[in-house]
């Protein structure tokens, strides 16, 4: 039998990392799902975030581009520089983490890195807010959209760890908000309100999306387990039914050779009565000899 548990109890992780890695879960032991769930979750987000990369330079480069005219291009195009550098960075590391999953413990470590570092990619892209203040309006409008846009694109990215998105949300437009309200735009109060209120609203949507995918994700590991368990019971029955048939060709092989063996006694019989019966001319003895005859057939 699969034994995921040491001597004292707890769940071995090091041994779990293995059979996590190869797809069978116990759903029906909670701490072996949740290693289970949690390897899951930093694979999803893993593969989100290599793909993330191309979105990141085409924001990154249109924003640096749109105002390098204003804030001058060395400030610009360093602030696309890093915000470009720490997204390919978290993608190659999660390349690793794709061809080489972590077992165990270190599943845990690896979506605390992902937080971190998403909460950093943040950080990075919502300095913009401060870095580009004061530009004119038209260009600081259309950055406002890409930030907001780029921020909720993290949804899909950072999911599945929905502490990863919020770090990643947050810092990109609390900063944005606070720009807004310190500005002389109009309806900068209303602005500043509605970024909030999107902050608001994506960790919310963030949250529920999280718990979404962890519930697929238990029914998936619970129909795994089902399958796993049917195909156990099939193949015991296939060997049920396999002996059964067995003992039935057995059956029928000892009652031939019996019945064979048990003829050749009574054919004897019958012969020697058959002999007897024409020797014998007493009708008394005859009749007796004739019942004999057809009992011994």
């Amino acid at each position: 039998p699969l034994r995921l548990r040491r001597q004292d109890g707890e769940a071995d992780p090091a041994i779990l990392g293995e059979f996590v890695a190869v797809g069978y879960v116990d759903a029906t032991d909670p701490e072996v799902a949740r290693f289970a769930l949690d390897a899951e979750r930093l694979r999803l987000v893993s593969r989100q975030v290599v793909r993330a990369p191309l979105g990141v330079i085409i924001a990154s480069a249109f924003i640096a581009y749109m105002m390098a005219p204003h804030v001058g291009g060395l400030r610009a195009w360093s602030w696309a520089g890093a915000a470009i550098g720490i997204w390919c960075a978290r993608a190659a590391i999660c390349l690793v983490l794709l061809a080489r999953p972590p077992q165990g413990p270190r599943i845990q470590a690896w979506i605390r890195f992902l937080s971190f570092s998403a909460t950093a990619s943040g950080m990075v892209a919502g300095s913009a807010a401060f870095l580009f203040f004061g530009t004119p309006p038209f260009e600081w409008a259309i950055m406002t959209m890409v930030l907001v846009s780029w921020g909720a694109a993290g949804v899909a990215v950072s999911g599945a760890v929905p502490t990863a998105f919020y770090g990643l949300v947050t810092f990109f437009l609390a900063p944005l908000a606070v720009a807004w309200a310190a500005s002389d735009l109009p309806l900068k109060w209303m602005v500043a309100g509605l970024l909030l209120f999107t902050l608001f609203y994506l960790i919310l949507y963030a949250r529920d999306g999280a718990a979404l995918v962890a519930r697929a994700l238990r029914v998936g590991f619970e129909n795994e387990e089902l399958a796993r368990q049917l195909r156990a019971r099939e193949t015991e029955a296939q060997g049920a039914r396999g002996r059964a048939e067995d003992a039935n060709r057995a059956k029928s092989r000892f009652l031939a050779a019996a019945s064979h063996d048990l003829r050749q006694p009574l054919h004897s019989l019958s012969l020697l009565l058959d002999h007897v019966l024409r020797s014998t001319q007493d009708p008394k003895t005859s009749k007796i000899l004739r019942q004999a005859a057809r009992s011994a057939e």
